[in-house]
Parts: structure tokens; sequence; C-alpha cells
């Protein structure tokens, strides 16, 4: 969740390459809401991420909103597989 990933760190900027992937619909806080909290309270952090947001079913409504997020790189839909993975993380 949100607070798991600022406490342990993962949200931290580094010279590494650094993925996020998110689920639009996660239970706590959905996926766009939790890029717009970061982009608030950590504005300098998301430029050092390729974020790529998960959802079952990406509709126009989706597509409309990832729009406004120009760090998004990809929307995907689930299930995504470890080999899906390894290809788009090879491509950065």
């Amino acid at each position: 969740d949100f607070q798991s990933a600022l406490e342990g760190g993962l949200l931290e900027s580094s010279g590494d390459l650094r993925v996020l992937l998110l689920d639009i619909q996660m239970p706590a806080m959905g996926g766009f809401e939790f890029l717009e909290h970061i982009m608030k309270t950590q504005p300098d952090i998301l430029p050092h991420f390729h974020v790529f947001m998960l959802s079952a079913n990406i509709d126009r409504e989706e597509i409309v909103e990832a729009s406004k997020f120009p760090f998004i790189h990809k929307l995907l839909e689930k299930p995504l597989d470890s080999y899906q993975l390894k290809q788009l993380v090879s491509k950065l």
C-alpha cells in the first residue's frame, strides 16, 4: 500500500532504473490517486521512475486519465506475466 511504499523507501530517488507498477483499482488508494498524492508531496520523485499502470479492463476513461500523467509509459491489461514484464523493462 501507499504508506508501506513510503516507509519502506520504495519511492526514494536514485540513479538506478526504477519501475513503478501500479494497479488502477487498488483497495485503499487507486493508482491514479497514488500518483496525484506523490505529485503533491514529492514532485521530484516521479521523473526517476518508469510508470506502468495495470487494469483488468482498460476503458476510455482510464486512457483519458492516464494521458494527464506524462510519466506513465503504458497502460497494461491484467494478467501480466513475468515474461511480459521482462520485455517491457528490457526496452527502457
